[in-house]
């Protein structure tokens, strides 16, 4: 995934129609999205990352969810601030908050494919072995996995800084590093739903050795969470497909002039040049739904009615303590 960046002043009712959705749309996905996140961090904090390989990647997947809903918050007011900045044109090239944006967009991006990745080979693995002594091993590749998405990140981040000094690019198409590395990240995409069908289907076909309604709870919630990837990055598998139909048949440079002129754009023309206000919108919903899948987790559940609990009690004793002073208040 790479930004770009063009020098078009007008554009298209499609695509201004695309952008006010946008406009309204990541205001209320953030707004829900923000609260639920901090409250799946507490719990893991809670919890501790320890207490499961799963946990490593949920909590990390956290962090990215919170990075990806500030971005939608910094974006949206950037949006509704200035109605000339709704385009990707104008995004990310103008201030160092811009840029930032766009950086962190980035690393969500790229490091998330990873997270979710590492988190259906991990419940490949329990499968396969099956046994609590290698609970160690499975640790340490949720690390590795952890260290590899972070990685992935940087080095993204890094690339699109520094290819900017040094390669003009050619819109919509990116140079071949960048188009080797969407397509790896497509196929390990892919990879990653086929291990969590793979997971299912093992359970499925072996309940009599894996009876623990635990273990079937958390593959459920790594398959919704890897569900939930395949929604929210259909747009950039189809964008990569769409990219190599249009090298294969046009070639690159009869593109460029297309992504230089909104005012024609159609939906192919948005995917293709357009995708960084559509990738915060579709990275803010895949923020909402991991968070919403990590918060009915039954462990999160548990924890929370014993907050709740907590809490109630807490309430209810200062209130019989007021009750009660005020008795003794009118007594005496």
């Amino acid at each position: 995934m790479d930004e770009v960046s063009f020098n078009a002043t007008t554009s298209s009712s499609l695509e201004v129609s695309v952008n006010n959705f946008v406009q309204y749309f990541m205001p209320i996905v953030t707004g829900i999205s923000i609260p639920l996140s901090l409250t799946n961090l507490l719990v893991f904090l809670n919890n501790g990352i320890q207490n499961s390989p799963s946990n490593i990647i949920y909590i990390n997947l956290v962090i990215m969810d919170l990075i990806n809903s500030l971005i939608g918050v910094v974006v949206s007011v950037d949006m509704w601030e200035n109605s000339d900045h709704k385009s990707k044109h104008h995004w990310g090239n103008d201030t160092l908050l811009e840029r930032t944006e766009c950086y962190l967009f980035l690393f969500t991006f790229d490091a998330s494919i990873v997270l979710v990745f590492g988190l259906a080979l991990i419940r490949v693995l329990w499968v396969s072995m099956s046994a609590i002594h290698v609970l160690c091993k499975l640790n340490m590749a949720a690390w590795i996995a952890v260290g590899l998405a972070y990685f992935r990140g940087v080095e993204s981040c890094l690339y699109s800084y520094f290819g900017k000094l040094l390669i003009k690019k050619r819109q919509p198409f990116p140079d071949a590093f960048i188009e080797v590395s969407d397509l790896l990240e497509c196929l390990m995409i892919l990879a990653t739903i086929s291990m969590a069908v793979y997971t299912q289907i093992r359970i499925r076909f072996h309940k009599s050795k894996i009876n623990t309604s635990t273990y079937r709870s958390a593959s459920w919630t790594s398959f919704f969470i890897t569900l939930n990837l395949t929604v929210s990055y259909s747009y950039y598998i189809v964008i990569n497909v769409v990219r190599i139909y249009f090298t294969e048949q046009r070639g690159a440079d009869n593109y460029e002039d297309m992504c230089n002129s909104p005012q024609h754009w159609t939906w192919v023309d948005i995917l293709l040049c357009d995708v960084l206000y559509v990738g915060v919108a579709f990275m803010c919903l895949n923020s909402l739904a991991n968070s919403v899948v990590l918060l009915c987790q039954k462990r999160t559940r548990k924890f929370l009615v014993r907050m709740a609990k907590m809490c109630w009690s807490d309430v209810k004793m200062k209130c019989q303590n007021v009750f009660r002073d005020d008795y003794d208040y009118n007594y005496l």
